[in-house]
């Protein structure tokens, strides 16, 4: 076959069209399959850069600590708890022990009399990892409290989402307290920077 072949346009007319798997004479250039392999590769960097990201930002409302302890406790529930949700690609949530809820009255101006007298307004944190929602839509405290807790799961969701993409093909095991302390020290210092 020649370098150039002949294809008919939509025209009827014939003209030259160099052959695609015909190789350029031209020096230096990627070829398609080092570019896409290039481009990939800077994807997965910042798709790792954005997770770390949103970790950080997760980690920037951790709750201040009074004492060694209590900070150290904080972070190793954190720690077993990002563990055994990324082994088992799931999120363990107990209702009873990893929530805490605050009620107050609603912000939003329509509603009546009802909102200036009743704490409809539910704020649900997950202890574990300080992510917490609001939701004061209907003027039901019971079903504010429990969308709440369902905006919180689908944070935790993303908040695991993001580990996996840090962690990359590492064992979730790996994951150490003093990993979580350094990505704290990074985030702090970012923010002072």
């Amino acid at each position: 076959m020649d370098e150039y072949s002949y294809k008919i346009s939509g025209e009827g007319r014939r003209r030259k069209v160099q052959s695609r798997h015909q190789k350029t004479d031209k020096k230096g250039e990627k070829t398609l399959k080092a570019l896409s392999v290039e481009y990939a590769e800077r994807g997965k960097e910042r798709r790792v850069e954005q997770a770390k990201r949103s970790i950080f930002n997760v980690i920037g409302k951790f709750p201040e600590f009074t004492s060694r302890e209590q900070e150290d406790k904080f972070l190793e529930d954190y720690r077993s708890w990002i563990i055994k949700c990324l082994k088992d690609s799931k999120i363990y949530i107990d209702r009873s022990k990893d929530f805490e809820f605050k009620f107050q009255r609603s912000s939003r101006k329509a509603g009546g009399q009802n909102v200036n007298k009743v704490e409809s307004s539910a704020t649900a944190t997950h202890t574990k990892t300080n992510i917490w929602a609001r939701n004061d839509e209907t003027r039901d405290q019971l079903k504010n409290k429990n969308t709440a807790m369902r905006e919180v799961a689908k944070l935790l969701e993303e908040h695991l989402r993001d580990w996996l993409v840090y962690l990359d093909k590492r064992d979730p095991g790996s994951i150490s307290k003093d990993e979580i302390l350094d990505l704290i020290i990074e985030q702090l210092e970012s923010k002072l920077s």
